[in-house]
This record gives structure tokens, C-alpha cells and sequence, in this order.
């Protein structure tokens, strides 16, 4: 081995260790599995939440040549769906596998639970949003107007007309009520007792909370000016200022839907001519279609849950149609086999000088 070619191994194995290097720390990649369907109803689905074993709720439609309707489910790995019957919708899971939402057993839509039964709103129609692993639920009940409610339904009218969106392990509340006497809707967060707490806006007239995890950071979106709203991203004490805007993917509009107890958000943005799933991490949204396989025939639109080891539900267009989906992270290399290859390449590397040596003496 002359000189030259020396110093071109050398130069390969810096390629290859800069190359490791730009694997271990670059965006995290995902696969992506369809969710499927139930039978009978084949024209769309869509995913909800999910829990921190991988179990995905969410929504199956009927075509209307079907007579339309839909059916909540429940999905796992090495299950598939699993449904739950004629007009129910599932809207969020807890880590026990509770899952909560709304069915219609009396012709009006009633707050759900799944094991369990069903909720009432008396007179008034109910729907769940949202359960934490206490197994505490917030939602709304409606008749002329919505008023939000924290873990029964007919308690009453705590925030002021609106709806809960979320909650997390310490009990504590979010969604958007009208909070002032002008009537402007406003994200709140709710500690159990009151005053509610609004967050104001980001400079527009009205903001909504989606999701709160345990840190109390809290996402959802608000209006910027007419036509234009943001994701945020808050620390759920005093009020939304500059920094809390998330911004878009190039469009005027984007919404934050979920956060898990890392402080990665996820939901949906403009780009300028599409509508694409985001995923806000580390201080960056980036686009999820560009973190999954080329040519896989998704186009990923909403992503409405994350759970805490990076797995996220959403839904988006495949084979021309809606469908839910599951992205869960690929594998990265694990420190012990970087360690490997740089043991390898370093003893080549010494073989090779040694036989430089030997050649030359």
C-alpha cells in the first residue's frame, strides 16, 4: 500500500465514521402501518389517541352506499381493529386500555367509556374527549350552547361555555370557553377549582387549548389575524406571547393536537399548497411526509397523537382514500454496535499502517 493509497483508506474511514455519525444524530425515520378498517365500513378512517403501549383509537366511516355512520375501534398490534358497534366514536385512551368517547343509546350522542358503560348528560347530550391514567375524563355537554365538564358530566358550567380537551395525571383541565363578557373564545387551564385560567391569544380574537401533559406544558392553536392561526406550544402560566408560536410548514395555518411528557408535539400545517402532519421537536417543525420512506404512497395529513417512546397516530391519503396510520420510530444503531464499527474500522486502519511500514522497511 503506497502513500497515496493510505491516505485515501484513511480518508474513507473518516467518511465512514462521519457517515455513522450523520445517522446517529440526524431526524428520527419511521414506519408507517395502516390501521385497516372494519367490515362494512371501507370509505374512511381515522385515528384519535393513542397510549404509551401502542394501543390506537379512533374512527371508521361507512361509504354511503353503505348508509353511512360510523364506528369507534380500537386497535393493537397482532389484533388489528376491534369495534365498538353502530354510532359510537372513540376519542382518547388512558395507559389501562380505557378508552372514552360517545355512542348514541338513547338517539342522542351520551359520554362512553370502553370497558365500562355509558355516561349521562340527562336531558343534554354528552361527549368525552379525554381520560388520564386516573381514569379522570373531560369533555363537553351541549343543548343551546357547550359547556365543558371535568370528570362527570352535569356538573356544571365551570369555564363558562366551551369544551375540555384535555387532561393530564394532576388533574388539571384544558380547552376554550368564553371567558369575558365581550365573548371572545379563549384557551383555558382548569386546577380543580376556580378561577379558570385563560392564556389569552397570540394577537388574534380567539385561541383554543388541545392537549396538556404532565410538565403542564400546553398545546393547541390561536388566531393570529383574519385568516391566519398558529400552533403553540405554552407553559400553562400567564398568558401566550411570541415565543409560544410554533409558525407553519409555509402556509397561514397550523394546529397543535397532542404533546407527550417529552415536549414533542404533533398535529397538522400548511406548506403553501398541501395540508401535512408535523412533528415539533427539539425547537423544529418538520414535516413527517419527508421522515418517512419515499414512495411509500402516503401522504400524511393530521397527526393526532404521540405517545412516550415517539410512536404517532394520525391519518392521511393512501390508495386514494383516508386512512389511519401508526408511525413508529425505526431502529437507530445502538451505542454498542457504533462502538463495533469504530473498533473495526480503527483496527484496519493500524493493519494497514502496519503493512505500509512492513512494505517500506
Amino acid at each position: 500500500m503506497n502513500a497515496l493509497t493510505f491516505k485515501r483508506f484513511g480518508f474513507g474511514v473518516a467518511i465512514l465514521f462521519s457517515g455513522v455519525a450523520a445517522d446517529a444524530s440526524g431526524p428520527v425515520q419511521y414506519t408507517v402501518t395502516d390501521l385497516g378498517t372494519l367490515p362494512g365500513y371501507t370509505y374512511s378512517s381515522y385515528a384519535t389517541g393513542i397510549n404509551d403501549s401502542g394501543q390506537v383509537v379512533g374512527n371508521v366511516v361507512a361509504s354511503p352506499t353503505n348508509g353511512g355512520g360510523q364506528q369507534g375501534f380500537l386497535w393493537q398490534s397482532g389484533s388489528g381493529l376491534v369495534g365498538f358497534g353502530p354510532n359510537s366514536y372513540a376519542s382518547a385512551i388512558n395507559d389501562s386500555g380505557t378508552v372514552v368517547g360517545w355512542s348514541y343509546p338513547f338517539g342522542s350522542p351520551q359520554a362512553a367509556e370502553w370497558p365500562g358503560g355509558i355516561y349521562t348528560g340527562g336531558a343534554r347530550s354528552s361527549f368525552a374527549l379525554a381520560i388520564n391514567n386516573l381514569g379522570q375524563v373531560a369533555g363537553y355537554t351541549s343543548n343551546i350552547e357547550d359547556d365543558a365538564f371535568f370528570n362527570t358530566p352535569g356538573l356544571g358550567n365551570f369555564a363558562g361555555p366551551g369544551r375540555a380537551t384535555g387532561i393530564n395525571d394532576s388533574g388539571q383541565v384544558v380547552g376554550y370557553a368564553v371567558l369575558t363578557h365581550n365573548g371572545i373564545q379563549q384557551a383555558f387551564v382548569y386546577n380543580g377549582s376556580l378561577p379558570v385560567h385563560g392564556f389569552g391569544t397570540l394577537g388574534g380574537n380567539e385561541s383554543t387549548a388541545t392537549a396538556i401533559n404532565n410538565l403542564r406544558q400546553v398545546v393547541g392553536w390561536s388566531r393570529i389575524s383574519s385568516g391566519v392561526y398558529h400552533a403553540f406550544l405554552h407553559n400553562g402560566g400567564g398568558s401566550l406571547v411570541l415565543s409560544d408560536d410554533l409558525g407553519t410548514l409555509g402556509g397561514d395555518l397550523s394546529q397543535a393536537l397532542a404533546i407527550n411528557n417529552l415536549g414533542q408535539v404533533v398535529g397538522w400545517a400548511e406548506t403553501g399548497n398541501s395540508h401535512d402532519a408535523f412533528l415539533y421537536d427539539g425547537g423544529s417543525m418538520l414535516d413527517l411526509n419527508n421522515l418517512i420512506a419515499p414512495g411509500s404512497g402516503w401522504t400524511l395529513t393530521d397527526a393526532t397523537g404521540i405517545n412516550a417512546t415517539g410512536q404517532i397516530c394520525g391519518y392521511g391519503q393512501y390508495g386514494g382514500q383516508q386512512e389511519a396510520f401508526l408511525l413508529t420510530p425505526a431502529p437507530v444503531p445502538e451505542p454498542s454496535t457504533l462502538a463495533l464499527l469504530c473498533v473495526g474500522a480503527l483496527g484496519l486502519l493500524g493493519w494497514a499502517w502496519r503493512r505500509r511500514r512492513t512494505l517500506i522497511a
